[in-house]
């Protein structure tokens, strides 16, 4: 073939193609790719839309803001103590925040916002709580008369709660100032809220002896970082860990690694249950050894760690014998000392860390370290407001876990318990009825201790599990429950573990 043929017929084919392409037919189109479903997010923002977009629409429209507050108001009733999309829960709490701030009518349901957004969103929780204490500050700033006061309170229960709170996270100077501020307030109101001016004072030296001591830490570390065989400095560091800090992870680190210290501090992080008695009698006397070189704020707490472990030993030594009359003699010198301190003022109120957990994470986290065989508030009597039907309300010491043990007869009321003779424990569980998670909730209940301030439940409803841990072992003479919520709130059960 020449090449003028070849290129004639390279030239024919490329004039050709674009003619044959257009003569073959258009391929289908495909068919469009379905909407992927909206995510919980979307959903959430059509919820809010639909319900309240256009009440949102006048009031921004307007110049006037106690139409703001009003609406604040309206759309925390919508999520307040109900089950639902927690994305929601989230966006509707968000705007009532943003509108409540607008108007004072409007700073209660912003901060009632503010403290369900600090349980919905936890990573966010000290935002949450530094706004709320601006709110609570405004509250009482800008009002007067018996409003005035209601925000002192306020504002001394916000302090105090989120004092205790920093305390438990190490954050001491931090606690410290909001303890002063409860202080200064209760001053100029010269009125007592559920926590008396003695009661705060002794959290507030309790802060300053455990800032002093954290930093008398960091300056032994300093020493032994720079000389490890100090041995002096190093008992001493541990010693401040053990009683004067609490911090038991913080004593193993740094503790010998041979000899007895090492040894008590291993065995004290220990759960008591796993622990053989005569380790109980051990740690009994060790922690008593402590108490008299303890700092004041510290001293209780102690003391109360020794009398936990004298009577474990006690109640897995039955042999009356010298080792036994040994720790009923000393837990008598003990519970007799703690009497004096408290006739003193000089006991902080205890203070429980109080969360609320489903039946599945109980069953996973927390079953395994509570058996029923643990209970020891068996023996209670129980006074409750009301109760539905006949129903026998100490049953609730029985140590059932799910039904319908104690109801009461409407939304609001209180239980009492007593024990006599009093029984000592760590942790109080609460199994509330067998309904449905946010039906028959408690409202803003709280429980108050041996005739203490009021603890802050927080919204309690059907099968829910509350686990509070006091920190140290307490003791129990009575109990008080006080219930403001809807429909029938009630309880499967109450138990009390060491």
């Amino acid at each position: 073939m020449t090449v003028r043929l070849l290129i004639a017929i390279v030239t024919a084919a490329t004039c050709l193609a674009p003619a044959l392409a257009a003569a073959q037919p258009e391929p289908a189109a495909a068919p469009p790719a379905p909407s992927p479903p909206p995510d919980d997010d979307a959903l959430a923002r059509q919820q809010f839309d639909t319900l309240f977009g256009g009440e949102l629409a006048q009031v921004l429209n307007t110049r006037e803001t106690l139409d703001d507050a009003e609406l604040a108001a309206k759309m925390l009733r919508s999520v307040r103590g109900r089950p639902g999309n927690p994305h929601f829960a989230i966006l509707v709490c968000r705007q009532v925040v943003e509108l409540g701030k607008k108007h004072p009518s409007g700073y209660l349901s912003a901060i009632l916002a503010m403290e369900q957004l600090e349980r919905l969103v936890p990573e966010r929780a000290d935002q949450y709580q530094e706004e709320i204490l601006a709110l609570h500050e405004q509250m009482y700033s800008r009002t007067r008369g018996e409003e005035h006061v209601q925000a002192g309170r306020g504002l001394i229960d916000a302090c105090i709660r989120y004092g205790d709170r920093r305390m438990a996270n190490a954050r001491y100077d931090d606690a410290a100032n909001l303890y002063r501020r409860a202080l200064a307030v209760m001053g100029v109101l010269r009125t007592e809220n559920s926590y008396s001016k003695d009661e705060i004072q002794a959290k507030l030296q309790d802060a300053l002896a455990r800032s002093r001591a954290s930093e008398q830490a960091g300056r032994l570390r300093a020493q032994l970082l720079a000389n490890p065989q100090d041995k002096a400095a190093r008992e001493e560091l541990v010693r401040l860990y053990v009683v004067e800090l609490d911090d038991l992870q913080e004593a193993a680190k740094v503790a010998p690694e041979e000899g007895p210290t090492q040894n008590y501090v291993l065995v004290a992080a220990m759960t008591v249950e796993r622990l053989p008695e005569a380790a109980c009698l051990a740690l009994g006397e060790w922690y008593r050894g402590f108490a008299e070189k303890a700092g004041a704020p510290a001293r209780p707490r102690v003391l109360a760690r020794a009398a936990a472990y004298y009577e474990a030993f006690l109640a897995r030594h039955p042999g009356q014998d010298e080792p036994r009359a040994k720790a009923a003699a000393a837990l008598d010198a003990v519970d007799q000392e703690l009497d004096r301190l408290a006739a003193q003022g000089a006991l902080a109120a205890p203070v429980a860390k109080i969360v609320l957990v489903n039946p599945a994470v109980f069953a996973e986290r927390y079953a395994a370290r509570f058996p029923p065989t643990g209970n020891v508030a068996r023996g209670g009597k129980a006074t409750p407001s009301s109760q539905y039907v006949v129903r026998d309300p100490n049953d609730v010491f029985g140590g059932a876990r799910t039904g319908h043990t104690w109801t009461l007869a409407g939304p609001k009321g209180q239980f009492d318990a007593v024990w006599n003779p009093p029984v000592r424990g760590r942790y109080l569980l609460l199994f509330n009825r067998s309904s449905s998670v946010g039906a028959d909730t408690w409202g803003k209940a709280t429980l108050s201790l041996n005739g203490g301030p009021a603890l802050a439940i927080g919204d309690f409803s059907g099968t829910q599990i509350l686990v509070a841990d006091f920190g140290i072992s307490v003791v129990f003479r009575s109990l008080r429950i006080t219930i403001d919520g809807q429909m029938f709130p009630g309880m499967a059960g109450l138990e009390i573990h060491r």
